[in-house]
């Protein structure tokens, strides 16, 4: 009798606790590495920004390498990027050292759609399977607002991106981490 009280009770302490079922794991992602053109950071040039650095398209995109840390897959849907200016803004609006640019999106940051798949990892002997991809971080937006403010030369700009998804178990999944753009 003592046994049949004891099963429901210990399924229902699992259950409020919220144990996670071991047979339906989630992807666990981790920021790599940034790749762009000055290597860890981008480099802009302020007098250069609204001219001749927004016909180089290689200059707009960075590459963002994760790692999956686990043997789920994952489709990688869309991206969000937050801009802080590291210094203080000027202009009709003054903001504060680190508070976003309203201009390029606020606080909720712009969105843009992309798709990639992320593998799982599938060897013992790896700690995490590695997954590299561009995605356009510098838009001519920011090369606009860079070209017409030399406030930015002041610190630089913060781009906060956060990347969103969801692994094939059907758990939602996201990554984040923040690229410095170094103004000249």
């Amino acid at each position: 009798m003592k046994a049949r009280r004891l099963v429901p009770a210990a399924l229902a302490v699992l259950a409020v606790s919220g144990c996670q079922n071991p047979f339906d794991p989630q992807a666990d992602l981790r920021l790599i590495l940034w790749e762009a053109n000055g290597g860890l950071v981008a480099q802009l040039t302020q007098a250069l920004a609204s001219t001749t650095e927004k016909q180089n398209t290689w200059l707009q995109t960075v590459k963002m390498t994760i790692g999956n840390y686990s043997s789920v897959p994952v489709t990688l849907t869309s991206y969000t990027v937050v801009y802080r200016q590291v210094g203080a803004q000027t202009g009709a609006y003054p903001q504060p050292a680190g508070s976003p640019i309203p201009s390029l999106g606020g606080a909720s940051g712009r969105r843009f759609p992309f798709l990639v798949h992320a593998t799982a990892l599938t060897s013992n002997f790896a700690q995490f399977s590695s997954t590299g991809f561009w995605v356009r971080i510098i838009t001519s937006e920011l090369l606009d607002y860079i070209g017409n403010n030399t406030s930015t030369i002041n610190g630089g700009i913060d781009c906060e991106v956060e990347v969103f998804g969801s692994d094939h178990n059907g758990h939602n999944v996201s990554v984040s981490g923040t690229l410095h753009v170094e103004i000249f």
